[in-house]
């Protein structure tokens, strides 16, 4: 026999009924003794391709089974069926509601392998219905967030081309700056004799000059007369 691994949180899960008892009944099959009743009410929840099956008395086929067992060492004996396999949800039904038992029906959802299934009221086990069923596929997540856009715009030049930041140099004038002043602009004309000694090539050249002078003089008179 294996140990029992879910104790307390297992009726905890049993107390479920009370929430769900009232979603149940507003299912198409109302009597929560037929399989069919808790096909609808898990259907109804999301769950899909359930199917769910009735076992009374003889549960070999579903785990092994224990009556008398002290789950809790509180001094209660439960009837206890140890499960063979996982279930969607297990339901154990026990004595009569308002009657008997406060609620006749125990909820175990999620059942693992080994888990003991049994009544919250230590009552005998009526019958167990056990259903199984899966989650329906979640659909891809559709991408939410836009494709980024370029949020920087091209560079615009912002230096503008140079100017020329000097002027082109005018002509120089006479007596003002720049590199032409002090210049003569025409031929150089010499006004002034030295004051010192007499140049002795000068009177000779002098000479010289007034001789062809006076030798052209000459040969024009001569044409002349001729």
């Amino acid at each position: 026999m294996t140990t029992f691994r879910r104790g307390a949180a297992a009726v905890a899960a049993g107390l479920m009924v009370l929430g769900g008892a009232g979603t149940a009944a507003a299912q198409p099959v109302e009597n929560t003794n037929d399989p069919a009743y808790w096909v609808d009410f898990l259907e109804a929840e999301g769950f899909v391709d359930v199917t769910c099956e009735k076992a009374e008395g003889d549960y070999s086929a579903y785990g092994e089974y224990e009556a008398g067992v002290d789950l809790f060492e509180d001094g209660t004996l439960y009837d206890v069926v140890w499960s063979d396999y996982a279930w969607l949800l297990a339901v154990v039904k026990a004595g009569s509601t308002g009657t008997s038992v406060e609620d006749e029906n125990t909820l175990f959802p999620y059942v693992e392998v080994d888990d003991a299934l049994f009544h919250e009221s230590g009552k005998e086990i009526s019958h167990i219905i056990f259903c199984d069923g899966s989650v329906p596929d979640e659909e891809p997540e559709q991408p939410t967030e836009e494709p980024e856009q370029p949020t920087e715009e091209p560079e615009q030049p912002t230096e503008e081309p140079e100017q020329p930041t000097e002027e082109p140099q005018q002509p120089g004038t006479p007596g003002g700056g720049g590199d032409d002043a002090g210049k003569p602009i025409g031929p150089v004309v010499q006004t002034d004799v030295p004051v010192q000694g007499a140049d002795p090539a000068l009177p000779l050249a002098a000479l010289a000059a007034a001789g062809l002078g006076l030798a052209a003089l000459g040969l024009r008179r001569r044409g002349q007369e001729s």
